[in-house]
């Protein structure tokens, strides 16, 4: 195989599995450890990877806000919801943040029958749980954010701490797991789920395959905050059994 060659297999290699190893590449391409280092600056020059210790990882992508019109339910979210309504007990107080997870999750408690008090800031969901009858919603208001999907606003972060909820479910626009940080694209989201995080006896995190390779603008947690995480996972079993191992519940 050529050295061109090389670079393109091992960018093919970096996309499918996310992370690559120098000793794994050296013996796949029968060449040294030296060669595969230089490799992987060449690419990372050229901003295909990143370097890290011992190999490389894909970079993270930070996707661009698009309309909450365009906005559509992957099959991902409702497993993801499926899974979340196991972790659900008759007349608990939960809340439920902007997510499509968690408009997914709205619909299993309609479907469900179950007795909830539901606290949200989404739009979508309060409409969804408002044919529940055996469901109290309450939607903190305050400003409309720019998507128009949802409240956070100096005033909904103020009634979210003024409440208590026995479960809370939480998206994020990016998920690092090498590095714990959870992400979401503004600040004045992040403040939000940091309010409620605080108030929170088990905090929940969807997290869909996808989120672990892209990235916000705003850090507003760390794994370490969160009861568990609800994933689709398949590629990060190595990485989730750490996370197990340091006290996060990982269901998949």
């Amino acid at each position: 195989m050529f050295a061109k060659e090389r670079l393109e297999d091992i960018v093919k290699q970096v996309e499918q599995d996310h992370r690559v190893y120098v000793h794994d590449l050296a013996n796949r391409y029968g060449v040294s450890e030296d060669s595969i280092r230089k490799d992987l600056t060449a690419l990372e020059k050229e901003g295909k990877l990143k370097k890290v210790y011992g190999g490389a990882v894909s970079l993270r992508r930070n996707p661009h806000l698009y309309s909450s019109k365009d906005r559509k339910r992957s099959l991902a979210s409702h497993k993801l919801a499926e899974k979340a309504m196991g972790l659900l007990t008759e007349g608990e107080r939960i809340f439920l943040d902007i997510s499509l997870s968690s408009e997914a999750l709205a619909e299993e408690i309609v479907s469900s029958g179950l007795r909830l008090t539901v606290y949200t800031n989404m739009l979508k969901v309060a409409e969804i749980l408002s044919e529940a009858d055996r469901v109290d919603v309450t939607l903190f208001a305050g400003k409309l954010n720019r998507e128009r999907d949802g409240f956070w606003s100096s005033s909904a972060v103020e009634q979210a701490r003024r409440f208590r909820y026995d479960q809370a479910f939480f998206g994020a626009v990016g998920i690092d797991l090498e590095t714990g940080a959870v992400s979401t694209y503004e600040e004045e989201d992040g403040l939000m789920k940091q309010a409620v995080l605080s108030q929170a006896g088990h905090a929940w995190l969807f997290a869909e395959e996808k989120k672990f390779s892209e990235e916000g603008d705003y850090i507003y947690a760390d794994l370490t905050r969160f009861t568990g995480m609800i994933t689709d996972g398949t590629s990060y079993e190595a990485k989730f059994a750490v996370l197990e191992q340091n006290g996060l519940e990982v269901i998949r």
